[in-house]
């Protein structure tokens, strides 16, 4: 107008509305616009007195920006073949808010896998020396960069190794005989290769370290040991130490060791004493003890001087530190006499867990008898005196030591001689 000064207003549109309000020449739409929406503006002069007629921009088309991963690894960062593999994106972002959806694709030894195109890889679709990486591409509206992690190497998972059954056959050989260690492991051993070493004695054989003991290395009364233990080439299983065991025998019948007894030579006194109380039934009992190392001890049978054509039983019992606790067995028996041991099978041979045990020699009916060493050491012995009292039960009563109640032969109870017995593993005629 060249008369007048021209000033002009402007508006904007988005989609064709007009945003209220916004007037100025510069405008920064924010959340009052999304992506793909088209944006333009209008000039309208005036001079003061009369409005020209208004003049339309060009049409602007709000892009969208892509989304953006920062990193990119797989977890586990140490995988094994027993291992399922998950392709980590760290740092997913977009600029507009919008939701991101993430795309993934996995190699394997430099091979794209068809179709595995979810987040985790199965520890099945792997194996040891495998190399893994993944790809993760953004996308909302546009797609973004994709991004890769980097190599992983698979291992082999370490195996849980457990322990062999060994074996030794043959377990009783005659001398110069060949042994073989026979081993089984759950499952079979497979790639599994298995460690062997034998001892004789409790000595360890050094130069023997295969499955055969080749013939000529057993001896007469050898007791032989073949230890073994299964390994992958890099973890081990335990030793099966003394699993398994091969014993000579020179033809004899197998013994006894005996346990709790002590010497006598013979005894001091001959004759015995019935001890006899009204409505009572009188036990003696013997504390043994047994080396730990012995244990667990399998007793076969118990021992006991008795007055000859008396009738006894014996008893076992569980330890129960100063006094007997459970029954575990018994047996019956006859007397010999003085200086005559008895031995008595038990019914049934019984695992004693621990120490002490107790034997208990017990008269019939209502009496016992039973000859000593009288050699005076204490053989932590005891004595029950249980009364029968009509409706109330047995009334017990323990003593130690003297017991001059009963008198005679066994007032003095350190000669009780009650041991107990399991069968040797050696054969007869050898230490």
């Amino acid at each position: 107008d060249p008369a007048d000064e021209v000033l002009y207003s402007t508006a904007w549109f988005v989609e064709g509305v007009q945003v209220v309000g916004e007037s100025d020449s510069s405008w920064i739409p924010g959340e009052m616009v999304t992506a793909l929406d088209q944006i333009h503006c209008a000039i309208t002069p005036f001079d003061g007195t009369d409005f020209g007629d208004p003049i339309s921009s060009g049409t602007a088309l709000i892009t969208n920006s892509a989304p953006v991963v920062a990193s990119v690894e797989i977890l586990p960062s140490d995988p094994t073949d027993q291992d399922t593999l998950t392709c980590d994106a760290d740092g997913v972002d977009d600029l507009d808010g919008d939701p991101v959806e993430l795309t993934y694709v996995w190699v394997l030894n430099q091979s794209p896998l068809i179709g595995q195109v979810d987040e985790t890889l199965d520890a099945s679709l792997t194996a040891p020396g495998d190399v893994v990486r993944c790809q993760v591409t953004p996308s909302d509206l546009n797609q973004g960069e994709g991004v890769w992690s980097e190599d992983v190497l698979v291992s082999a998972a370490p195996v849980d190794l457990v322990g062999l059954d060994v074996s030794v056959v043959p377990a009783t050989p005659e001398p110069g005989e060949s042994l073989e260690c026979v081993v089984a492991y759950p499952g079979g051993l497979g790639d599994l290769s298995v460690q062997y070493v034998w001892k004789q004695n409790g000595e360890i054989i050094g130069d023997e370290e295969s499955a055969i003991l080749p013939p000529g290395l057993v001896e007469a009364c050898d007791v032989w040991v073949c230890e073994a233990r299964v390994s992958d080439g890099q973890a081990f299983g335990p030793w099966e130490d003394g699993a398994a065991f091969a014993q000579t025998l020179d033809g004899g019948a197998p013994g006894v060791t005996w346990f709790g007894h002590h010497t006598y030579d013979p005894p001091t006194q001959m004759s015995y004493e019935t001890h006899d109380q009204w409505l009572s039934l009188e036990v003696a009992a013997t504390r043994i003890t047994v080396d730990e190392d012995a244990l667990p001890l399998t007793v076969t049978r118990l021992r006991a001087l008795g007055a000859q054509g008396q009738s006894y039983t014996l008893r076992l019992y569980a330890g129960g530190g100063a006094t007997p606790g459970a029954e575990l067995s018994s047996a019956q028996f006859t007397g010999e006499g003085p200086g005559l041991l008895s031995d008595v099978e038990l019914p049934v041979a019984v695992v004693v867990e621990q120490s002490p045990v107790w034997v208990g020699i017990q008269g019939a009916t209502d009496i016992w008898s039973a000859y000593g060493d009288g050699d005076g050491e204490s053989t932590s012995n005891m004595a029950y005196s249980c009364i029968a009292i009509p409706s109330f039960g047995c009334w017990n009563t323990p003593s130690w030591g003297n017991i001059s109640s009963l008198g005679g032969q066994f007032a003095q109870l350190d000669d009780l001689i009650l041991d107990v017995g399991t069968d040797e593993n050696v054969g007869g005629g050898c230490p």
